[in-house]
C-alpha cells in the first residue's frame, strides 16, 4: 500500500497528540509505537532497539521487555487479529519469565472492540 505524504503528515500529528496526552497519565506506563521510535508517557524509559519491520512481531519484543522491568500486568491494544495470536503462541514462554503475569489483548476492528485474557 502506498502511502501519501498527507497521510504520513497525519500520522506523525496523530502520534504526537497521543504522546502528549499520555503524558498527563502517570500510574501506567504507555508505549506507542511510530515507525522504529518507541515513544513512552515515563520520564526516561527507553526501549531496546527493534528491527522488526512488522507491528504484529514487535509488539512480543515490547511484551519481553515489561516483563523485565517487573511489570505483572500488560494490555496489548491492537486492530490486529494475528497480534493476538502472536501472543497465544508466545505465553508459556511469558509465563516462564513472570509465574503471575496478566496479560491481555484488546482487539479493536470497525465495528466493535473485545479484550481477551490471555
Amino acid at each position: 500500500m502506498k502511502i501519501s505524504e498527507n497521510e504520513r503528515d497525519l500520522y506523525e500529528i496523530l502520534i504526537t497528540s497521543l504522546h502528549e496526552s499520555s503524558m498527563m497519565i502517570k500510574n501506567t506506563m504507555i508505549f506507542i509505537t511510530s515507525n522504529s521510535e518507541v515513544l513512552s508517557n515515563q520520564t526516561g524509559v527507553t526501549f531496546a532497539s527493534c528491527n522488526h519491520k512488522e507491528a504484529d512481531t514487535r509488539v512480543i519484543q515490547f511484551v519481553l521487555d515489561s516483563i523485565h522491568r517487573g511489570l505483572k500486568k500488560i494490555l496489548v491494544r491492537t486492530g490486529d487479529s494475528d497480534v493476538l495470536i502472536i501472543l497465544m503462541g508466545h505465553c508459556q514462554r511469558f509465563v516462564q519469565l513472570q509465574s503471575d503475569l496478566k496479560l491481555y489483548c484488546e482487539l479493536h476492528t470497525s465495528s466493535s472492540s473485545k479484550t481477551s485474557d490471555i
